[in-house]
């Protein structure tokens, strides 16, 4: 396996040229980390695999809708970058946080822009085009949906057209913020249309076009059939506005938090269940996958280390249970795993009257509309069921049979060892992570290794430890170091 970068199609830079990136960097991403601070609250359906799906059939185009299209200079589309909610809430109203971004991001300009004039130099300029847009594609619960996503890419002012190197694939994770889903807030990935890239950044279900529904990124498998629907959906959006991939082009993924088991699974999707034809258009080479849920089952195993620690996240179980049928729950009941305050407490959503579990399960408890009848905001109700939950003795026992039947479940459905990727595959997590635990992530590693494909990297703390580290600056910066770099493997071989 060579460690040359999937995406090194540019001319190679000096020594100088590499040094002041990395001053620029590290000085930018040491001041960021002194004035923040170190608290990232980030907050699988049942899809059948047929086997006969992967043939190649007459190719279906994704019903698609453009909502808008906006082009920019490279110069204000960065001022865009810096000035947006994505940014707002990653870092706040610390000006001289956001500063140092802005300064890391015109250091990117500064270096890259020359190289991109000179691919546009045969037409009459270039500019940066981004295009939201809506596609149809399957809810969690199996029933058609509309979704929505983004894309970025540079493209001549003539509207000649541009054929790009790469398709840069970014999942986002939850944000807690409805106005900071990717379609309505740019990110640091989008300036990957400085290496020539056309960004496509999916809303995940309950985001943009469907921010009037829950927070639905609890099934894995629906949320890769989608992000593969976004895809295909992206690239003929492209190609009608005439942009296509190089011969030879690929496509690479990104995700972190919810979004890395998302891009994890998308990947297994397109080796599993899409066309040799779709295959083809998305040419996917790579994913950088970090920081997320791979294992639930081991994330519950290891309450029995510390019940407190993972209980942020874990109050989430009740989505992803609801995705598992109750034939896997070895006899038992959904509802036999939730404390009974759960079952005797009513809510009344859009006029219907249920029981809190029903609406967790149904998945209406994320609604717009918090139950009023509960009376605590929903951070403080989950850290309730959490606490009610995983202090309970059946769930701290390992052995008992509803700990057993539930674990057993839920690893059936995070079960990865039968897949062997095509694309290579890069993890990475930090021991730091106070949410999810890193060592999930490197059993994760254990089992896909003897595919030769996947790499592990556990990241260390301090400036030199910042892929996909467990802070909202630096989940931010690694962005714009990846983006510097245009090689995230190198970290990998430098031991980060």
């Amino acid at each position: 396996m060579s460690w040359d970068s999937p995406l090194s199609n540019v001319t190679a830079e000096n020594n100088t040229t590499k040094n002041m990136k990395r001053i620029a960097f590290f000085l930018s991403m040491m001041i960021v980390l002194a004035l923040t601070g170190c608290d990232n609250n980030d907050d699988v359906n049942n899809i059948n695999i047929d086997p006969e799906e992967h043939k190649d059939p007459e190719e279906v185009i994704i019903t698609h809708t453009v909502l808008s299209m906006d082009s920019y200079s490279p110069e204000d589309f960065c001022v865009k970058v810096t000035n947006n909610k994505f940014v707002e809430n990653q870092l706040s109203d610390n000006e001289t946080a956001n500063k140092m971004i802005t300064d890391a991001i015109k250091t990117l300009v500064v270096l890259r822009k020359p190289q991109m004039d000179k691919t546009f130099a045969q037409d009459s300029g270039w500019q940066v085009q981004t295009c939201t847009f809506s596609y149809e594609s399957v809810s969690v619960s199996g029933k058609p949906i509309t979704l929505s996503g983004r894309i970025t890419f540079p493209n001549a002012k003539d509207g000649s057209g541009h054929k790009v190197k790469s398709l840069s694939l970014y999942v986002h994770y939850f944000l807690n913020l409805k106005d900071v889903a990717p379609s309505l807030s740019l990110t640091p990935v989008d300036l990957r249309y400085l290496f020539d890239s056309a960004v496509i950044e999916p809303d995940l279900e309950g985001y943009g076009t469907s921010a009037d529904r829950p927070c639905c990124g609890f099934s894995m498998l629906a949320q890769a059939r989608q992000t593969a629907d976004c895809m295909l959906a992206a690239i003929e959006i492209l190609k009608e506005n005439g942009v296509e991939l190089i011969e030879g082009g690929h496509t690479t993924g990104w995700g972190y938090s919810l979004g890395g088991p998302i891009v994890l699974e998308f990947a297994r999707y397109y080796d599993k269940q899409l066309s040799a034809t779709q295959q083809k258009k998305i040419n996917l080479t790579s994913v950088y996958s970090g920081g997320g849920p791979f294992l639930l089952d081991r994330m519950i195993e290891l309450l029995n280390v510390d019940k407190n620690l993972y209980a942020t996240t874990l109050r989430y179980l009740p989505h992803f249970l609801s995705s598992i049928p109750e034939e896997e729950l070895g006899g038992y009941q959904l509802r036999d795993f939730f404390p009974a305050w759960m079952h005797e407490t009513k809510v009344t959503i859009d006029g219907e009257t249920m029981s809190f579990f029903e609406s967790v399960t149904n998945n209406k408890v994320f609604g717009e509309s918090w139950p009023s009848e509960l009376g605590l905001d929903q951070k403080v109700l989950y850290n309730h069921f959490a606490a009610d939950m995983f202090t309970a003795d059946y769930l701290l026992d390992l052995s008992h049979p509803k700990t057993v039947a539930l674990l057993n479940a839920v690893k059936k459905q995070y079960d990865w060892a039968d897949w062997m990727p095509s694309a290579d595959i890069y993890l990475t997590h930090t021991p730091n992570d106070k949410n999810i635990p890193y060592q999930q992530t490197q059993e994760l590693y254990e089992q896909l290794k003897p595919s030769g494909r996947v790499f592990w990297r556990k990241t260390s703390s301090g400036p030199l430890g910042l892929i996909w580290e467990d802070h909202a600056a630096s989940t931010l910066m690694s962005c714009i170091y990846a983006i510097l770099y245009e090689e995230p493997q190198e970290a990998f071989r430098r031991g980060f």
